[in-house]
């Protein structure tokens, strides 16, 4: 504080305030992925889907989930029994925001079935409730 009571700051004296911020406290702007980068992501994706019966993209990994709904749906598939391969989209922004282009879906955690988009958490939950689930890993072949 200075003399007269108030707080003197880098901003009051006409500079910017995160002019004089340490750096790990900066605000970082990430730029979007490229265009050309995404086409390279949704391929990835596309193959990851296809060459596994079953897939989760969620946030963290099967034995440290990260939110609530992607430990649902990892909760839901290790009750089901069946084996399935993970992606942590929490490792990759650029996954992130690429799944939800390909699935055409706005959350994590999301669910595929032999090749074909089924929901997020919410939706595999009531499914495994209604046998559905179940249902779907026989068609795939588990």
């Amino acid at each position: 504080m200075t003399q007269g009571g108030s707080f003197s700051s880098a901003a009051n004296a006409g500079g910017s305030a995160s002019d004089e911020s340490d750096a790990d406290f900066r605000t970082v702007r990430k730029a979007p992925p490229s265009a050309t980068s995404m086409d390279a992501v949704l391929e990835r994706i596309k193959k990851d889907v296809a060459a596994h019966k079953v897939v989760l993209y969620m946030k963290g990994e099967p034995k440290a989930p990260l939110c609530g709904f992607s430990y649902k749906a990892v909760v839901i598939l290790n009750s089901a029994g069946v084996p399935y391969k993970t992606f942590n989209v929490l490792a990759d922004p650029a996954l992130r925001e690429g799944i939800k282009k390909f699935s055409q879906w706005p959350t994590i955690p999301q669910l595929f079935i032999d090749g074909e988009f089924v929901g997020g958490s919410d939706i595999m939950e009531k499914m495994h409730e209604s046998g559905e689930l179940t249902k779907l890993f026989a068609d795939a072949g588990l």
